[in-house]
């Protein structure tokens, strides 16, 4: 094995199981999609409405509890990760002023 092909090997081994986390990445938003009414592609998209932003700020939250990094949630939404983590600043912090 010469040294390039050593080096393909360790980026391999190293990099994620990206298809896995796509996928559920994509069955989280789902999820949030179905109980907001909201559809995927405009949580993925463009739109600034309050019901879309909030149905992406829940699946960017829920996203970041279940393990995913912001760069990773932000890829997945178009968006940069410094967006990812003031939606879950927000978020979080409406939830505590719920309680």
């Amino acid at each position: 094995m010469n040294e390039a092909e050593m080096i393909r090997a360790a980026l391999k081994a190293a990099r994620p199981n990206n298809m896995a986390e796509t996928r559920q990445k994509f069955r989280i938003a789902a999820k949030v999609a179905n109980a907001t009414g909201v559809k995927l592609s405009e949580m993925r998209g463009i739109r600034r409405d309050n019901e879309t932003v909030a149905a992406r700020w829940a699946a960017m939250h829920a996203m970041r509890a279940a393990g995913h990094s912001y760069p990773s949630i932000g890829k997945f939404f178009n968006r940069d990760h410094t967006t990812v983590m003031h939606a879950i600043n927000r978020m979080e912090a409406a939830t505590c002023q719920a309680q």
